[in-house]
């Protein structure tokens, strides 16, 4: 099990963006393709040019928002059985039991095909964190995440769907694999007295 969520967690820590960098096609993430702990010279073209004071403020606004995950010791295994990787951090808030989280997934059993995603749909999933209206391992790794943060939860048959199963599609005592990220936190209306 640990050199699968090894093998798991270094296919997640390479970004899709540095891939398409290299193919030449444009990163829409919205955070350069370069990790901010490297030299910012390498966001220079050819890495040979003078850094301006404008795009040492540039890297500094983004480097606020997003933090990159260390790749080492990324995979945390919780005392339930949970392994999450945190592949993308963020500084925001996290979730608070109760409150009603938005979040895109993609799921994945652990042969690799895909069972199920919020992304087919076009729109996030929304729930009551903590409440068990999902499934275990759900609840327990998006209350890890903090807005805008995306993950990797490996979840196993105890915290998933356990010796039943779900709908044909996932079998008894699968290890799921989902890829989330915590899009928001739904506002709870304000109640006037």
């Amino acid at each position: 099990m640990k050199h699968f969520i090894a093998c798991i967690a270094a296919m997640l820590l390479s970004t899709t963006c540095l891939t398409d960098v290299a193919l030449g096609k444009k990163c829409d993430t919205g955070v350069p393709p370069v990790n901010h702990a490297q030299d910012a010279r390498a966001i220079t073209k050819g890495g040979n040019e003078r850094i301006t004071t404008r795009m040492r403020k540039r890297i500094r606004r983004r480097c606020r928002r997003v933090v990159i995950a260390p790749p080492k010791g990324a995979a945390i295994t919780t005392p339930t059985g949970l392994t999450y990787i945190v592949t993308r951090r963020t500084q925001e808030r996290q979730p608070q039991s109760g409150e009603t989280v938005l979040v895109n997934y993609t799921g994945l059993l652990s042969s690799g095909v895909k069972f199920d995603s919020s992304l087919d749909r076009g729109q996030p999933f929304d729930f009551p964190l903590g409440k068990g209206r999902v499934i275990k391992g759900w609840d327990e790794g998006i209350a890890k995440l903090r807005v805008g943060e995306q993950a990797t939860l490996i979840i196993p048959p105890q915290l998933g769907y356990g010796e039943r199963g779900a709908g044909g599609v996932i079998p008894p005592n699968a290890t799921l694999i989902f890829l989330v990220e915590l899009v928001g936190i739904k506002e709870t209306p304000k109640t006037t007295p």
